[in-house]
């Protein structure tokens, strides 16, 4: 309701302004009307930014966390060597570095890189995106 009464009073204004000064003032109140709407707008879109941004950086930390997990039970002595184990630590590897391909794309974010040494010659070959 109170949405509606602030839209009819500026218009209302603007109205006014028209009728007693004339159309240039007209203009500079309807300019300065847009000015502030997109201003208001530039503000809304910098902050999902930044939220889309530390969203991001929790599912970043999230995956190495499982990374660092399925590394732990891979190196136990009965998983040890285990291809489908190597596999998904390749593969959660694979998607750590996409996740940070994206926030140094997007944010100029930094972040530091994952190591691959474990990984087989035939996995080298492949030519995996790597962190620069």
């Amino acid at each position: 309701m109170n949405n509606i009464l602030i839209t009819i009073s500026i218009i209302l204004n603007g109205i006014l302004l028209a009728f007693l000064f004339g159309l240039v003032p007209l203009l500079l109140y309807i300019s300065i009307a847009v000015n502030i709407l997109f201003l208001w707008y530039v503000r809304k879109s910098i902050m999902n930014t930044s939220d889309v941004q530390e969203d991001l950086l929790v599912i970043m930390r999230t995956i190495e966390g499982f990374t660092d997990h399925l590394e732990n039970l891979h190196s136990m002595e009965m998983f040890y060597g285990e291809p489908v184990l190597q596999d998904l630590i390749n593969h959660s590897k694979t998607t750590t570095n996409d996740i940070v391909d994206v926030l140094e794309k997007y944010y100029d974010e930094r972040v530091e890189e994952i190591d691959d040494d474990e990984e087989n010659n035939e996995e080298e070959e492949k030519e995996e995106p790597i962190l620069y």
